[in-house]
């Protein structure tokens, strides 16, 4: 009886931590939670040796991204999409006039509509929106 309830009790407390690490609360945008690539402290690498996850909160503000973003795209497809698409590195002004001719840009074009790739960063599963 008494190995039974341990084992219970023990379940119920590995399944609160599980859902304490997924956790994203939104109520507080100052605090990023940690993701599972945070607590391990190193993201997975693909055959083409890129990176992929969600980030590495480094604790001091700043957290790390890897190559290949975890997202969940349209018609909920999960995924990875690639930084320098999400942030379209190309295209990033370089002073203030050129910022402001990227965001009117960008406010006249509407959407940007990105693919959204399984984790070999080949396969294109889905499109991502960013707004």
């Amino acid at each position: 009886m008494k190995l039974k309830l341990y084992a219970v009790g023990l379940s119920i407390s590995i399944l609160i931590v599980g859902c304490g690490i997924f956790t994203i609360s939104s109520a507080d945008n100052n605090k990023i939670s940690k993701t599972i690539d945070t607590i391990r402290g190193y993201f997975e690498t693909n055959n083409n040796g890129e990176t992929y996850g969600t980030y590495i909160d480094k604790g001091n503000g700043e957290w790390e991204e890897p190559d290949l973003m975890e997202v969940v795209g349209l018609n909920d497809v999960e995924g990875y999409v690639r930084k320098a698409d999400l942030y379209d590195e190309a295209n990033q002004p370089n002073n203030p006039e050129e910022a402001l001719a990227y965001m009117e840009k960008r406010e006249k074009e509407g959407p940007r509509i990105i693919p959204v790739y399984e984790k070999d960063g080949k396969t294109e599963i889905g499109k991502y929106r960013i707004d």
